[in-house]
């Protein structure tokens, strides 16, 4: 997959209702501490509506990551499944170059990364999106919490 025009962004440019916005006002309402959100933490019951955006990566090496859990929203915006694959596999080196960058800031620091760029569909045209990098942890594994969405989506209410 092919990206153009990333560019990081504050949570301010986030719409309300935008699935990343709302990923982002839950995960300031559950992290711990260390700025990381436990899975213990995370309760797929309070996020239905949300789930289909959200991705889930486990560092199984140093920037190393495997996608444990892809929302469906998600496998129809990317049209693949990365359900138990490498992160990295079908996007340019340059895309997961920028976003195991944006990984390993966000699990330095325990801060969400925010981020937009124009991803390329199956049919050559590009759709715009808003990502969020959230660090996260599942016992001692590190967590990458990953939701994805246009830029125009938004949840209902």
């Amino acid at each position: 997959m092919f990206e153009k025009q990333h560019r990081l962004i504050d949570a301010r440019e986030l719409p309300p209702q935008h699935p990343v916005r709302v990923f982002y006002d839950y995960f300031l309402s559950k992290r711990g501490p260390d700025g990381y959100l436990d899975r213990s933490s995370f309760d797929p019951a309070d996020n239905l509506k949300l789930l289909p955006w959200v991705q889930i990566l486990e560092e199984i090496e140093p920037d190393v990551f495997r996608h444990r859990v892809v929302g469906t929203a998600i496998v129809a915006l990317l049209a693949r499944d990365n359900t138990g694959k490498l992160f990295g596999d079908g996007i340019t080196a340059g895309s997961k170059q920028a976003r195991t960058e944006e990984f390993r800031t966000a699990l330095a620091t325990g801060d969400p990364v925010l981020s937009t760029s124009a991803l390329m569909q199956e049919d050559r045209s590009f759709i715009k999106v808003f990502r969020g990098v959230f660090p996260g942890r599942a016992g001692e594994t590190r967590l990458i919490y990953l939701p994805v969405a246009a830029t125009d989506e938004r949840l209902s209410s």
